[in-house]
């Protein structure tokens, strides 16, 4: 399992559907040592529309309503984290 730690630096207002999201985040493991996967902090920020498809649906679900000043975490687990296959 994965853990994504969002921070306080979500620039918007509420995330709902089709609005814009600026995010930061770190990716970890989630043994004992939590080795960091991934970060992108306030210079290089996660930025997406929220809905359209480019992540994975588990990642956008624990991200919607939340609001700028929110600060959380989560876990996926690895058969949440399989790429779709793109229809040819």
């Amino acid at each position: 399992m994965l853990i994504l730690q969002v921070s306080k630096k979500i620039i918007m207002m509420q995330i709902d559907k089709n609005r814009a999201v600026s995010l930061t985040y770190k990716l970890c493991e989630s043994d004992n040592k939590g080795k960091i996967l991934e970060e992108l902090g306030e210079n290089k920020p996660l930025k997406f529309v929220y809905g359209a498809g480019r992540l994975l649906p588990a990642f956008e679900a624990n991200l919607f309503s939340l609001k700028s000043g929110d600060s959380f975490s989560f876990g996926l687990s690895a058969d949440r984290l399989m790429v779709r296959e793109e229809k040819k």
